[in-house]
């Protein structure tokens, strides 16, 4: 699979090893001892200029461990062979020009400049090379020289790498459609580009099919993971390849909405029936789209029943409840009342152990004259000759009769008349 751009290509010239010493492809064996000599002695010194190499992507540091690994790659004439594929001149060949415009291309898709047409453009050039004499003739050329068993095994090794760099600058390059890439080198770079970020997807539907029992946020952190995957790749990238991803994760992302709706998640499966929707909507797969708004529909009714059947159970959970409520309240009232009726007749009952610390004064005893109290019953004072009965005068006519008086004393009973003043 493609490695990044900036971990594969740029990291492949950094280890080249005609780079890192600085030495043209026509460098001797006399010259690489050299150079390799006198690199290490400036390092040795602490010179700057030996500290980095320049490159097509930039500088990159150069240390003394670096040095030795290059001479030891071009002082071997096997690995020596692949080493000068890349260190072509731009005008000496069709395969110097390929790869001038190679780096010219990672460059811009690493500033996001890069489009259809010039990776069509260098597809095609790398055609002509794969296709060519130019490649083939270089190898042959050192062939008999360096003793190779299987000179056409570097050329296909060359060529591998070549396609692997693309795929790799891809991911990094703005989206773009390719679905009138002509070169067939450029198609299988995309080819491999494609293959190894359907994998990715691949992975994560699986992993989302294998962890269905997960729910709220957990599951939706890992369905937007996917989402976010899917949608990075199809996007600005052309029918073909839209629907090439969309019928890699059909099946499995079917399989997940149809498992979340028998674990009764029922919210959880409408989102991913919707989202099967919209995308066979978007390559034109009229029956998988009408089959997933059924399941919509479906997904819906089956959560709403599910609501109504919660509800009603909380009702039935409440009222069952109140019940139990009420009867545990009418004890604990019957309880205090009889509580509170023991404390108030205790509180009321005489202690008739109280002894009063109150003593009353003594009676005084008197003798009582009984015979002044009988002299003045039989002989009353007179009343005085101003003495007049406390009662109100009478005014008007008394209609005239008899009052028969009985009493004491000598007071005789008579005719009354006249008009009382």
């Amino acid at each position: 699979m493609a490695m990044p751009m900036q971990s594969n290509a740029s990291q492949a010239l950094a280890r080249n090893p005609f780079l890192v010493l600085g030495l043209g492809a026509s460098a001797r064996t006399m010259d690489v001892e050299r150079r390799k000599q006198k690199l290490l002695g400036l390092l040795e010194l602490g010179h700057s200029s030996a500290k980095t190499f320049t490159t097509p992507f930039g500088e990159f540091p150069r240390d003394s461990e670096r040095v030795r690994e290059a001479a030891d790659e071009l002082l071997d004439p096997k690995r020596r062979l692949g080493w000068e594929l890349w260190s072509v001149e731009p005008d000496a060949d069709e395969l110097g020009a390929a790869l001038a415009m190679h780096y010219q291309f990672l460059a811009h898709c690493q500033d996001l400049l890069t489009g259809p047409e010039e990776l069509d453009s260098l597809g095609q050039a790398w055609d002509q090379v794969f296709w060519g004499s130019a490649l083939f003739a270089r190898i042959d050329d050192q062939a008999e020289r360096v003793n190779l068993d299987d000179p056409y095994q570097v050329a296909d090794d060359f060529q591998d790498e070549i396609i692997e760099q693309i795929a790799g600058a891809l991911a990094d390059a703005p989206p773009f459609e390719i679905d009138d890439i002509e070169s067939d080198t450029a198609l299988r770079a995309v080819e491999l580009f494609v293959d190894g970020r359907i994998d990715v997807i691949a992975q994560l539907a699986e992993k989302l099919g294998q962890e269905i029992d997960l729910r709220g946020h957990q599951h939706t952190l890992q369905w937007l993971d996917f989402d976010a995957a899917y949608k990075k790749l199809v996007r600005g990238r052309g029918y073909g390849i839209r629907h090439q991803v969309y019928a890699a994760v059909l099946s499995d992302i079917s399989d997940y909405g149809v498992n979340l709706y028998d674990a009764e998640q029922y919210q959880d499966a409408q989102t991913v029936f919707s989202w099967l929707r919209d995308q066979a909507r978007n390559v034109g797969d009229d029956e998988t789209e009408e089959l997933q708004q059924g399941n919509i529909q479906a997904a819906i009714e089956a959560r709403t029943n599910a609501e109504v059947a919660y509800h009603y159970q909380g009702k039935e959970e409440m009222a069952g409840g109140s019940a139990a409520g009420w009867i545990f309240l009418k004890i604990a009232l019957v309880v205090c009342y009889f509580l509170f009726r023991g404390s108030c007749m205790k509180s009321s009952t005489p202690d008739y152990d109280f002894q009063p610390t109150y003593t009353p004064p003594p009676i005084t005893d008197f003798e009582v004259d009984r015979q002044l109290i009988e002299d003045l019953a039989n002989n009353p004072p007179p009343l005085p000759d101003d003495y007049e009965l406390g009662l109100p005068p009478a005014t008007g006519d008394v209609t005239e009769g008899e009052i028969d008086v009985e009493t004491e004393g000598g007071i005789e009973g008579g005719v009354l008349g006249g008009t009382l003043e």
